[in-house]
């Protein structure tokens, strides 16, 4: 997925377009893979690869498996969202 919107202003509107398309794919039984920095939408993902700086996988699983593992720097956001840790 391309970004979809400014990375300077990260544009609300747009990201809620996003997150409304992502979640409707998801539970349509849909996998939608990205490379993306917006907890907003990250967090609508039903898997997550997280990888560290160099390139090795620390954990696989739902936004709430990665949120668990410390290694995590997305989980280390993720644990910041309600309901995710």
């Amino acid at each position: 997925m391309s970004r979809p919107f400014c990375p300077q202003c990260e544009c609300r509107w747009q990201i809620s377009k996003v997150t409304v398309i992502v979640t409707y794919l998801t539970i349509t039984g849909n996998t939608v893979l990205d490379d993306e920095h917006n907890l907003d939408i990250i967090k609508t993902a039903d898997w997550q690869i997280g990888m560290v700086v160099v390139g090795l996988v620390v954990v696989e699983g739902t936004p709430e498996d990665v949120a668990q593992v410390a290694e995590s720097y997305t989980g280390k956001y993720l644990r910041r969202v309600p309901g995710m840790a």
